[in-house]
Protein backbone atom coordinates (compact mmCIF):
# COMPACT_ATOMS: atom_id res chain seq x y z
CA UNK A 1 0.00 0.00 0.00
CA UNK A 2 1.05 3.53 -0.77
CA UNK A 3 0.90 4.80 2.95
CA UNK A 4 3.32 1.78 3.93
CA UNK A 5 5.98 3.16 1.65
CA UNK A 6 5.51 6.58 2.22
CA UNK A 7 5.99 5.85 6.08
CA UNK A 8 9.14 3.85 5.47
CA UNK A 9 10.13 6.83 3.17
CA UNK A 10 9.71 9.17 5.94
CA UNK A 11 11.35 6.86 8.82
CA UNK A 12 14.12 6.40 6.58
CA UNK A 13 14.87 9.92 5.54
CA UNK A 14 15.25 10.29 9.65
CA UNK A 15 18.39 7.09 8.75
CA UNK A 16 15.61 4.23 10.82
CA UNK A 17 14.20 1.21 9.84
CA UNK A 18 14.69 -0.94 7.35
CA UNK A 19 15.96 1.20 4.74
CA UNK A 20 18.04 3.34 6.80
CA UNK A 21 21.17 2.83 8.89
CA UNK A 22 19.28 2.04 12.09
CA UNK A 23 16.94 -0.57 11.81
CA UNK A 24 16.00 -0.06 15.76
CA UNK A 25 17.36 1.46 18.79
CA UNK A 26 17.82 -1.70 21.08
CA UNK A 27 19.99 -4.25 21.03
CA UNK A 28 20.25 -7.58 23.08
CA UNK A 29 22.65 -6.98 25.97
CA UNK A 30 26.70 -8.20 25.94
CA UNK A 31 28.54 -8.87 29.15
CA UNK A 32 30.58 -6.07 27.99
CA UNK A 33 27.68 -3.24 28.47
CA UNK A 34 27.81 -4.53 32.09
CA UNK A 35 30.04 -1.61 32.69
CA UNK A 36 27.85 1.33 31.24
CA UNK A 37 25.36 0.04 33.28
CA UNK A 38 26.72 1.21 36.04
CA UNK A 39 27.64 4.59 35.25
CA UNK A 40 24.54 7.49 35.05
CA UNK A 41 21.43 6.74 35.42
CA UNK A 42 19.58 3.96 34.10
CA UNK A 43 16.24 3.01 33.59
CA UNK A 44 14.21 -0.48 33.80
CA UNK A 45 11.15 -1.39 31.29
CA UNK A 46 9.41 -4.84 30.94
CA UNK A 47 7.47 -6.51 28.12
CA UNK A 48 5.90 -9.92 27.92
CA UNK A 49 8.33 -11.81 25.71
CA UNK A 50 7.57 -12.18 21.91
CA UNK A 51 6.93 -8.48 21.48
CA UNK A 52 9.27 -6.54 19.24
CA UNK A 53 9.47 -2.20 19.34
CA UNK A 54 8.73 -0.74 16.10
CA UNK A 55 8.09 2.58 15.28
CA UNK A 56 4.59 4.57 15.23
CA UNK A 57 5.34 7.46 12.06
CA UNK A 58 3.66 10.62 12.26
CA UNK A 59 3.99 12.21 8.84
CA UNK A 60 3.15 15.84 8.43
CA UNK A 61 2.76 14.91 4.25
CA UNK A 62 -0.10 12.61 4.99
CA UNK A 63 -1.60 13.86 8.26
CA UNK A 64 -1.48 10.24 8.77
CA UNK A 65 -0.25 8.28 12.42
CA UNK A 66 1.28 4.53 10.65
CA UNK A 67 2.68 1.93 13.04
CA UNK A 68 5.70 -0.01 11.50
CA UNK A 69 6.69 -3.06 12.98
CA UNK A 70 9.89 -4.61 13.43
CA UNK A 71 10.96 -6.80 9.99
CA UNK A 72 10.99 -9.90 12.46
CA UNK A 73 7.16 -9.53 13.39
CA UNK A 74 4.55 -10.99 12.13
CA UNK A 75 2.19 -7.93 12.73
CA UNK A 76 1.43 -6.06 9.79
CA UNK A 77 1.52 -2.18 9.10
CA UNK A 78 -1.20 -0.23 10.16
CA UNK A 79 -2.71 2.95 10.54
CA UNK A 80 -3.59 4.35 13.67
CA UNK A 81 -6.62 7.23 13.52
CA UNK A 82 -5.17 9.91 15.65
CA UNK A 83 -6.25 13.09 16.11
CA UNK A 84 -3.26 15.05 16.48
CA UNK A 85 -2.58 18.59 16.94
CA UNK A 86 -1.72 21.08 13.79
CA UNK A 87 1.43 21.97 15.79
CA UNK A 88 2.76 18.81 14.72
CA UNK A 89 1.74 18.40 11.80
CA UNK A 90 2.65 22.17 10.57
CA UNK A 91 6.26 21.54 12.33
CA UNK A 92 7.36 18.37 10.45
CA UNK A 93 5.41 15.69 12.77
CA UNK A 94 7.59 12.73 14.82
CA UNK A 95 8.69 9.17 15.14
CA UNK A 96 7.82 7.43 18.40
CA UNK A 97 9.38 3.92 19.30
CA UNK A 98 6.18 1.97 20.11
CA UNK A 99 5.32 -1.90 19.96
CA UNK A 100 1.78 -3.57 19.56
CA UNK A 101 0.61 -6.40 22.37
CA UNK A 102 -1.74 -8.92 21.42
CA UNK A 103 -5.00 -6.82 22.84
CA UNK A 104 -4.30 -3.89 20.34
CA UNK A 105 -2.57 -2.00 22.74
CA UNK A 106 -0.09 0.40 21.09
CA UNK A 107 2.44 1.12 24.14
CA UNK A 108 4.52 4.33 23.24
CA UNK A 109 8.08 3.87 24.91
CA UNK A 110 10.28 6.29 23.42
CA UNK A 111 10.38 8.94 20.83
CA UNK A 112 12.79 9.45 18.07
CA UNK A 113 12.43 12.56 16.04
CA UNK A 114 10.53 15.42 17.22
CA UNK A 115 9.28 17.99 14.60
CA UNK A 116 12.49 17.69 12.56
CA UNK A 117 14.99 16.93 15.28
CA UNK A 118 16.33 13.63 16.31
CA UNK A 119 16.21 14.17 20.05
CA UNK A 120 17.01 10.53 20.57
CA UNK A 121 20.62 11.44 19.63
CA UNK A 122 20.64 14.92 21.12
CA UNK A 123 18.46 14.50 24.39
CA UNK A 124 18.22 12.50 27.50
CA UNK A 125 15.67 9.98 27.65
CA UNK A 126 14.38 12.13 30.93
CA UNK A 127 13.88 15.15 28.73
CA UNK A 128 12.18 13.20 25.75
CA UNK A 129 10.11 10.96 28.01
CA UNK A 130 8.77 14.03 30.68
CA UNK A 131 8.81 16.90 28.40
CA UNK A 132 7.94 15.63 24.90
CA UNK A 133 6.19 12.33 24.92
CA UNK A 134 3.93 13.10 28.63
CA UNK A 135 3.38 16.64 27.12
CA UNK A 136 2.29 14.59 23.50
CA UNK A 137 -0.25 12.88 24.98
CA UNK A 138 -1.74 15.79 27.03
CA UNK A 139 -1.53 18.37 25.19
CA UNK A 140 -0.86 17.21 21.00
CA UNK A 141 -3.44 14.22 21.17
CA UNK A 142 -6.72 13.25 21.99
CA UNK A 143 -7.40 9.21 22.36
CA UNK A 144 -10.12 8.12 21.39
CA UNK A 145 -10.16 4.27 21.04
CA UNK A 146 -12.62 4.01 18.66
CA UNK A 147 -11.72 6.23 15.97
CA UNK A 148 -8.70 4.29 16.55
CA UNK A 149 -10.23 1.62 15.48
CA UNK A 150 -10.35 0.23 19.13
CA UNK A 151 -6.40 0.10 19.46
CA UNK A 152 -5.56 1.61 22.96
CA UNK A 153 -2.36 3.44 23.02
CA UNK A 154 -0.88 3.95 26.44
CA UNK A 155 2.65 4.41 27.84
CA UNK A 156 5.30 1.76 28.61
CA UNK A 157 6.36 1.79 32.49
CA UNK A 158 9.75 2.35 33.37
CA UNK A 159 11.23 2.49 36.94
CA UNK A 160 15.28 3.70 37.81
CA UNK A 161 17.62 0.57 37.59
CA UNK A 162 17.96 0.96 41.73
CA UNK A 163 14.46 -0.98 41.92
CA UNK A 164 15.27 -3.61 40.47
CA UNK A 165 16.54 -6.04 43.95
CA UNK A 166 13.54 -5.42 44.87
CA UNK A 167 11.32 -5.94 41.76
CA UNK A 168 9.55 -9.33 41.17
CA UNK A 169 9.32 -10.02 37.52
CA UNK A 170 7.67 -13.09 35.48
CA UNK A 171 9.75 -15.88 34.46
CA UNK A 172 11.11 -15.60 31.11
CA UNK A 173 9.96 -11.72 30.58
CA UNK A 174 11.91 -9.44 28.01
CA UNK A 175 13.95 -6.57 30.01
CA UNK A 176 14.68 -3.65 28.63
CA UNK A 177 17.48 -1.08 30.74
CA UNK A 178 17.42 2.50 29.26
CA UNK A 179 20.32 4.55 29.86
CA UNK A 180 19.21 7.90 29.98
CA UNK A 181 22.55 9.45 28.24
CA UNK A 182 21.45 10.53 24.40
CA UNK A 183 21.99 8.23 21.27
CA UNK A 184 22.39 4.80 23.35
CA UNK A 185 20.51 1.66 22.19
CA UNK A 186 18.33 0.23 24.98
CA UNK A 187 19.53 -2.94 26.32
CA UNK A 188 17.44 -6.23 25.85
CA UNK A 189 17.67 -8.86 28.41
CA UNK A 190 15.49 -12.52 28.19
CA UNK A 191 15.67 -14.57 31.40
CA UNK A 192 17.30 -17.76 30.35
CA UNK A 193 14.19 -20.95 31.39
CA UNK A 194 15.77 -22.75 34.31
CA UNK A 195 15.74 -26.30 32.09
CA UNK A 196 18.68 -26.59 29.24
CA UNK A 197 16.68 -27.03 26.11
CA UNK A 198 16.49 -30.80 25.63
CA UNK A 199 18.88 -32.15 22.83
CA UNK A 200 16.22 -34.60 21.60
CA UNK A 201 14.20 -31.68 19.92
CA UNK A 202 16.43 -29.77 18.58
CA UNK A 203 17.35 -29.82 14.70
CA UNK A 204 20.30 -28.76 12.33
CA UNK A 205 19.55 -25.73 10.12
CA UNK A 206 21.33 -23.75 7.48
CA UNK A 207 22.11 -20.35 9.12
CA UNK A 208 23.03 -16.93 6.91
CA UNK A 209 23.86 -13.31 8.94
CA UNK A 210 21.50 -10.70 7.32
CA UNK A 211 23.84 -8.35 6.64
CA UNK A 212 21.38 -5.98 4.35
CA UNK A 213 19.06 -6.15 7.06
CA UNK A 214 21.13 -5.14 10.55
CA UNK A 215 23.53 -6.22 12.76
CA UNK A 216 23.30 -9.73 14.72
CA UNK A 217 20.20 -10.12 11.53
CA UNK A 218 20.35 -14.41 11.10
CA UNK A 219 18.01 -16.14 8.91
CA UNK A 220 16.69 -19.44 9.05
CA UNK A 221 16.95 -22.30 6.02
CA UNK A 222 16.13 -25.59 5.61
CA UNK A 223 19.32 -27.48 4.89
CA UNK A 224 17.40 -30.44 2.51
CA UNK A 225 15.22 -27.97 0.40
CA UNK A 226 17.34 -24.61 0.70
CA UNK A 227 14.11 -23.23 1.40
CA UNK A 228 14.47 -20.06 4.02
CA UNK A 229 12.33 -20.48 7.17
CA UNK A 230 12.22 -16.74 8.42
CA UNK A 231 14.46 -14.97 10.83
CA UNK A 232 16.49 -16.36 13.57
CA UNK A 233 15.80 -16.16 17.37
CA UNK A 234 18.75 -15.58 19.15
CA UNK A 235 17.43 -15.61 23.13
CA UNK A 236 21.19 -16.05 25.16
CA UNK A 237 23.55 -13.94 25.83
CA UNK A 238 26.25 -17.13 25.16
CA UNK A 239 24.71 -17.36 21.72
CA UNK A 240 24.76 -14.12 20.75
CA UNK A 241 28.84 -13.93 21.13
CA UNK A 242 29.06 -17.24 19.71
CA UNK A 243 27.44 -15.44 16.11
CA UNK A 244 29.48 -12.40 16.89
CA UNK A 245 32.29 -14.41 16.92
CA UNK A 246 32.05 -16.81 13.79
CA UNK A 247 33.27 -15.48 11.21
CA UNK A 248 31.14 -17.49 8.57
CA UNK A 249 28.41 -15.60 6.97
CA UNK A 250 26.97 -19.26 6.48
CA UNK A 251 27.18 -21.76 8.76
CA UNK A 252 25.16 -24.88 10.41
CA UNK A 253 23.32 -24.58 13.86
CA UNK A 254 21.47 -26.59 16.33
CA UNK A 255 17.84 -24.85 16.40
CA UNK A 256 14.86 -25.46 18.24
CA UNK A 257 11.51 -24.41 17.50
CA UNK A 258 10.23 -21.71 19.94
CA UNK A 259 6.95 -21.76 20.34
CA UNK A 260 6.36 -18.09 22.23
CA UNK A 261 8.33 -16.44 19.78
CA UNK A 262 6.97 -18.77 16.72
CA UNK A 263 10.88 -18.72 15.15
CA UNK A 264 13.85 -21.32 15.00
CA UNK A 265 15.79 -20.65 17.93
CA UNK A 266 19.46 -20.96 17.65
CA UNK A 267 20.81 -23.10 20.51
CA UNK A 268 24.74 -23.68 19.10
CA UNK A 269 26.97 -23.43 16.43
CA UNK A 270 27.81 -27.06 14.93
Amino acid sequence: MEFIATAEDFLSSYGFGSRGKMLGISRMLNESDLPLLSRGKVFISTRPRGLLSGFLTLIPSLHLAVFLPPLASRTQPCIIRMQVSDAVWNQGGAILSAYMTREKTLILEDVVMWKQIVVWQTQTFEERWNRIMKSFLENDCILDTTLQDFVKISLANYMPCSALKNYVHAPGSVMEFVCNAPNQKRLIWIEQDIETPARKDTTNHMIRREANIGPDIYSVWDTATKKRLGIALVRTLDVSKQLRMYKSDEFHACTKWNPTFEKWEIIEIV
